[in-house]
């Protein structure tokens, strides 16, 4: 009897050991979200489908990751995030078999797309999946709406290692991102040569944050109709002791792609902040400063608090900041964006929106936010003296401006002419090179010096 029971004892626990083994076999396989094939299941499937293939047909290797899906949990909550990963892993099985789908982390999914004779049938097989993926999302009583960005490496023409397609395919979804999203881009050997260079420069952009190294220049905002300085855009540059200059454009690009921007925008702030503090101790008069703030920054959780601890540390007055935000930016998540700048309001520093015009904000959307100040993108004054209609579009916001007792600043203006028209316009201030492109700041307190004289 006794060795009876053992046995059962025995028989039981194998059994338990069993079930157990099969549960941990799919955990270990399977994304326990979205229920489908998680990163080891995807690599595996995708070696079992590149055995198989033996005709001379190409595999693609396809990373989707959707567009902001960080604001959209901001937005939202986690739930309704977690949530609309599992209909995205839905909608992609409803294309796509089990074996082909797989959710690698994140916002991001890959999809296996066999019988490839082209670029043609790999374009056409990946806008099946952008035109799903925007199609709305119903989420309890939410309407979610959402792009995505889709990077593709094809085997064999591109590597026959499954690491290497992986590796590509990545590198062409992080220059899909890099452009703005919404897209898709196969890879490419040139892209791999840019990622290697992208990879250095970051390290060389980490350590100049760390050194403090990088510069802030400043360009001045002027009267429009005394043509006096009354205040100050700082800017960010970096000037590398073996490269030499590097564009805004490319660094800032790069500090968004690998997740900088806080550390960035900490490191302006508290520079700014301690310049100031120092013009005032050498008696200048106190200059109103703008700040650029990236989305990154302005929407994490902390930023309200973050701002407040430099301001008391530092000690400035709150009156001489104001913060500027994009206008494409600020519309990624308007309701949450309206909040944050209404404690930034409370604290005393004022707002300005930036690139006004080159993004899709609407006058019942203006009239939510604490506005102070209206930036016309540059983009709208080059042309203004000879395009009938940028002239129209400019002349449109300074009235509607006027109207919701905003300032408006013009940026870019480089001749006499612009200036004149946007005069007559009603424009309060400009900025551009006909005054002064952006400068040190042992240079900006020369203009300090003549501003303080002539005022006299």
């Amino acid at each position: 009897m006794e060795i009876m029971e053992k046995r059962k004892l025995l028989d039981e626990s194998y059994k338990e050991l069993e079930d157990k083994k099969e549960e941990i076999q799919f955990l270990y396989y399977n994304d326990t979200l979205t229920n489908i094939p998680n990163r080891v299941h995807g690599q595996k499937n995708l070696r079992e489908i590149i055995a198989k293939n033996h005709s001379n047909k190409k595999i693609a290797v396809a990373l989707m990751g959707a567009d902001n899906f960080k604001h959209i949990n901001e937005t939202f909550n986690h739930n309704i995030g977690d949530r609309l990963l599992k209909n995205i892993g839905k909608r992609l099985l409803s294309s796509f078999t089990y074996n082909k789908v797989s959710r690698l982390g994140g916002d991001e999914f890959m999809v296996v797309i066999g019988d490839i004779n082209s670029h043609m049938d790999v374009e056409k097989n990946v806008n099946r999946i952008m035109e799903e993926m925007k199609k709305d999302f119903h989420i309890e009583e939410n309407i979610i709406g959402i792009n995505c960005s889709i990077g593709v490496a094809i085997y064999p023409s591109h590597s026959t290692d499954i690491d290497s397609l992986y590796r590509y395919a990545d590198i062409a979804l992080m220059e899909v991102k890099r452009n703005g999203g919404n897209n898709l881009k196969i890879f490419k050997e040139d892209l791999l040569e840019k990622s290697y260079k992208d990879i250095q420069m970051k390290e060389k952009l980490m350590e100049a944050v760390r050194n403090h190294t990088l510069d802030i220049y400043y360009q001045p905002k002027v009267d429009i109709h005394n043509n006096n300085m009354v205040g100050c855009e700082a800017l960010l540059r970096w000037n590398h002791p073996e490269k030499g200059y590097i564009s805004p454009e490319y660094f800032i690009g790069l500090a968004e792609k690998y997740n900088l921007m806080k550390e960035i925008d900490n490191y302006v702030f508290i520079k700014v902040l301690k310049q100031l503090k120092n013009w005032i101790k050498e008696g200048f008069e106190p200059v109103h400063v703008a700040i650029n703030i990236s989305a990154e920054r302005f929407y994490d959780y902390d930023f309200t608090k973050r701002v407040c601890t430099f301001i008391e540390e530092i000690n400035i007055d709150t009156n001489l900041l104001n913060f500027e935000i994009t206008e494409t930016n600020i519309m990624k998540n308007p309701y949450k964006a309206r909040e944050t700048l209404n404690l930034i309001r409370g604290k005393g520093i004022s707002i300005s929106l930036d690139d006004f015009g080159t993004g899709y904000s609407s006058l019942n959307y203006l009239k939510l936010f604490p506005i102070d100040t209206l930036k016309i993108d540059k983009s709208f004054i080059e042309e203004i003296c000879y395009d009938k209609v940028n002239r129209t579009i400019v002349e449109a916001t300074i009235t509607m401006a006027k109207v919701l007792d905003l300032k408006i600043v013009a940026e870019g203006i480089e001749e006499e002419e612009q200036l004149a028209m946007l005069k007559y316009m009603g424009c309060d201030e400009y900025q551009g090179y006909y005054f002064s492109k952006p400068i040190p700041a042992g240079e900006f307190e020369l203009l300090l010096k003549k501003n303080s004289e002539s005022s006299i």
